[in-house]
């Protein structure tokens, strides 16, 4: 448990003092459709979303389908709001994205930006 807080406490300060690399993120909740067979049409649901900070890091790397540049976007795990799973989009710099690929580590959770 002590080293696990020497971790979380070392997160907490990496992004204090990264600062100035700073962006606002909101992750979207993705939208549930179902359908009413009695009323026969759709039903749409989305529960809204929230926002956190995170760190936009250009990286020069191709994603997974080979269309290029990206970026890295790192935010604290403890700031996510249940599973990252149901979210189907985050919007950072006023541009929304599909999520990609993202690993979680327990501590930062990097995602993979398209085209930003």
């Amino acid at each position: 448990m002590a080293l696990r807080n020497t971790i979380l406490k070392g997160v907490d300060t990496a992004f204090r003092i990264a600062s100035d690399l700073k962006v606002e993120v909101t992750f979207n909740l993705a939208e549930s459709t179902s359908y009413d067979f009695a009323a026969g049409k759709a039903i749409t649901k989305s529960s809204g979303s929230f926002t956190v900070d995170g760190i936009l890091l250009k990286d020069e790397k191709a994603v997974s389908d080979g269309s290029g540049v990206s970026s890295l976007l790192l935010v604290k795990k403890s700031d996510i709001e249940g599973d990252l799973n149901t979210y189907s989009s985050f919007t950072v710099l006023g541009k929304t994205y599909g999520l990609d690929d993202y690993e979680d580590n327990g501590y930062v959770i990097e995602i993979n930006v398209r085209g930003a």
